[in-house]
């Protein structure tokens, strides 16, 4: 969708030309310097230790989630990945994550107001990560945390 922003009177050629320029461009970058929010493979691998399955519920591809989490050192901590699917907004894709792993209880973690709306819909607690990037997007979260380190407590709080 942002193509079209950047590039409104550009036509298919023109956008696919720029996505692929962008994406060479992100995956070097990335690799350069990507790394995880200071804490985050701390709680989650508290969370692991603690019994709970960790997913990324994302608006990106599955490509692109498996580059980040590869590139910041978190892959081998996430049991599931559910991309956005063509057509689909993602209260849409978080339900098709919980029909499919079928949790007893599960928590959304996320810094994105999309995040928060999924998790409303589907009926299930919402931490809001105020050190992501948009703060001002959390409020009216169950619980807001200001570091990645917060996680596992906010998440045991709320699921136990």
């Amino acid at each position: 969708d942002y193509v079209r922003l950047y590039l409104p009177d550009g036509d298919e050629i023109l956008h696919q030309r720029f996505l692929s320029l962008e994406s060479s461009y992100e995956d070097k970058l990335m690799k350069e310097n990507g790394r995880a929010f200071d804490g985050a493979r701390e709680s989650m691998e508290q969370l692991r230790s603690a019994g709970y399955r960790l997913a990324i519920c994302s608006n990106s591809s599955e490509r692109y989630i498996r580059l980040v989490l590869t590139t910041i050192g978190l892959i081998d901590l996430v049991d599931e990945i559910q991309p956005l699917l063509p057509g689909m907004l993602k209260t849409q894709t978080l339900d098709l994550l919980l029909q499919r792993i079928k949790p007893e209880k599960a928590v959304m973690v996320g810094d994105r107001v999309f995040d928060q709306e999924a998790a409303r819909e589907n009926k299930i607690p919402f931490i809001g990560c105020a050190y992501g990037y948009n703060p001002e997007e959390m409020a009216g979260s169950d619980r807001i945390v200001t570091h990645a380190g917060q996680l596992y407590s906010a998440v045991t709080e709320l699921i136990g």
